[in-house]
C-alpha cells in the first residue's frame, strides 16, 4: 500500500511539473512584462473559478479573442490558459460559497446541502436553473475583487520570477538600436555593409547601451 501511493506521488509530481511548473518557468522566460503576466494570471485563474462546469475556460478565450482583437499584447495567452486549467481545484471548493452568496444576495431560500436536497433537484430537474443562477450571482459578484487582489498580489511574484527564471543576457532590438547612436562613422559603415550582404557582422555585438 505504501509502495503504490509513493508511486501515485511521484506520478503526480512528474505530471504537475510538466503540465504546470514546466511551462510556467518558459512562460516567465518569454519577452513579456511582469505586470501583464500577473494580469494575464489573475484574469485566467480568476474566470476559471465559474461555478458552471465549461463557462470557466469558454469565458476565459472569449476575453481573449476580445482584447486580442483591440489590443493584441494585452494579455498573454498562454498564462492565461495555463491559470485557467490550475484553477479547477479552487472552482470546485468555491461552488457552494458562490451558491450561498448569491442565495443571500436574491434572497432566496437556500439550498439544503444533504441528500434530500440533491434528491429534490435529481428528481425535479427544473429546480437546478435557480441553483445555477444563485451560484452564478456569487460568482459575478465576487469577480472584479478576484481579479483586481489577484493582479495588486501577483505583481511582484511575476517581477521576481522574471528576475530569477528569465534570460537576462538576451538580446534586444531596441538595445541595439540605442548603441547605433553611439557608432563612429567608420563602424557605422562597417554596419550597413554588415547588413546589405547579409554577412557575419565584422563588430562585436555589444547588448548594453550605455555612455
Amino acid at each position: 500500500m505504501q509502495q503504490q501511493l509513493k508511486r501515485q506521488w511521484q506520478y503526480f509530481q512528474s505530471w504537475f511539473k510538466q503540465k504546470v511548473t514546466d511551462p510556467f518557468i518558459t512562460y516567465c522566460k518569454q519577452d513579456a512584462e511582469p505586470s501583464i503576466l500577473a494580469r494575464s494570471f489573475a484574469v485566467g485563474f480568476s474566470l476559471g473559478l465559474c461555478p458552471v462546469v465549461g463557462l470557466s475556460t469558454g469565458s476565459a478565450l472569449l476575453v481573449l479573442a476580445v482584447t486580442k482583437f483591440f489590443s493584441p499584447d494585452y494579455f498573454h495567452t498562454p498564462m492565461t490558459l495555463l491559470a485557467n486549467f490550475t484553477a479547477i481545484p479552487v472552482e470546485v471548493a468555491l461552488i457552494l460559497p458562490c451558491m450561498r452568496l448569491g442565495e443571500a444576495i436574491l434572497g432566496a431560500e437556500k439550498l439544503p446541502v444533504t441528500g434530500v436536497g440533491f434528491r429534490d433537484l435529481w428528481d425535479h430537474p427544473a429546480k437546478v436553473f435557480p441553483v445555477v443562477g444563485h451560484a452564478l450571482m456569487g460568482f459575478v459578484t465576487l469577480l472584479p475583487f478576484f481579479i483586481i487582489g489577484l493582479t495588486l498580489a501577483l505583481r511582484p511574484v511575476f517581477a521576481w520570477c522574471k528576475q530569477r527564471f528569465g534570460s537576462s543576457g538576451s538580446y534586444r532590438p531596441d538595445e541595439e538600436a540605442l548603441w547605433n547612436d553611439d557608432l563612429s562613422d567608420s563602424e557605422q559603415q562597417l554596419l550597413n555593409e554588415d547588413d546589405a550582404g547579409g554577412g557575419t557582422s565584422r563588430l562585436p555585438r555589444r547588448i548594453a547601451a550605455g555612455p
